[in-house]
Parts: structure tokens; sequence; C-alpha cells
């Protein structure tokens, strides 16, 4: 379906990316909400918006150093959780706690076109069934380039246009079967 906010994007290999803006963090409910936090900004110009590849076979949302690692940084300051490491996946940055600890958390994807993507809840974070403790991990990781995959499209209808060269995303509760 194409509803919702659209962005432009361009073939990037075999995908299709996106230019990606801004990141803007922010923390709190409705009633202690702090403002919120840029984390990236591009100039000006559409140029120097970074390529984001939206890509469905990716896991994480991936982002440069640069970025993640202000983000990050940010995150667990406000959460306040004990850091747990997985050996098996040392990009990931786990959390001794639950969904709830981190409810509060967003992160907001500014788009070129105007398109906005708030991240939150399952779409920023997930848990690991299989562990004997609670751990909540942050679903994105620093990396070589930006990748939009598929924990930030949880609960978002992802519409491609490939006559108009736009995509398309409009929050959507999806139920877990």
């Amino acid at each position: 379906r194409m509803t919702g906010k659209r962005a432009p994007f361009k073939q990037d290999g075999s995908g299709y990316a996106v230019r990606l803006k801004s990141v803007v963090y922010q923390h709190g409910g409705r009633l202690n909400q702090q403002q919120p936090v840029p984390v990236y900004v591009a100039g000006e110009e559409a140029a120097a918006a970074m390529p984001m590849l939206v890509d469905s076979g990716t896991t994480l949302l991936w982002l440069p150093g640069s970025v993640f690692y202000p983000l990050q940084r940010r995150i667990e300051e406000d959460i306040s959780l004990t850091r747990r490491y997985d050996l098996t996946h040392p990009s990931l940055y786990c959390y001794l706690g639950n969904m709830t600890d981190v409810e509060a958390v967003s992160v907001t994807l500014g788009f070129g076109g105007g398109a906005d993507l708030e991240l939150f809840g399952t779409s920023l974070f997930f848990t690991d069934e299989n562990l004997t403790e609670d751990w909540v991990c942050l679903a994105v990781a620093a990396g070589n380039r930006a990748i939009l995959g598929v924990y930030p499209q949880r609960n978002i209808n992802v519409g491609y246009d490939l006559s108009t060269m736009e995509i398309a995303f409009d929050r959507d509760q999806c139920d877990r079967v």
C-alpha cells in the first residue's frame, strides 16, 4: 500500500536507498518528555544526506559509527540498565532488563522528501526468549553504511512505487503470530 509519508529513493545496486537527513533521539513519556536531541543532521543540500539502504533481509538498523555511538551513549545514559555482553554477537548492545525498561526511548529517522520514521518499542529494541535472564537488546548497531533492516520496519507498512521512485512509510499494528 502506498499510504503514509513518502520519500524518494534511488536504485543502489540490487536494492533501494533513501536519503537519511537526520537522526533525532527522544526520551520520556507524554508527561515528562525531554526535548528532542539531534544526533545527526545533514546539511541543507540534498547531496549532503546519507544514503540508507532499505533492506528487509538485514535484521538491524545499521548506522555509521559517527552516528551510532553518540546515539547509543544517549540511550544508555537514560535507561540506566546494566550492560550484558553476548560473545556470539559482539556488535549488539544488550542490557539486563525488559521492554518496559526502554519504553520511553524513541529515535526518529528523517528522510529526504520530508518523511519521518519514528522507532520505538519493538522497532528499536528486541528480546531473546532463549536466554534465562531478562535481556533487552538495542536493534541498532555500528556499521560501514546506513541500512534500514527488518527490526526498524516492524509495525510499518513499507510501500514501493517504482513508477515515481517513492517509498511510503505508514505505521501499522501487526499482530504477532
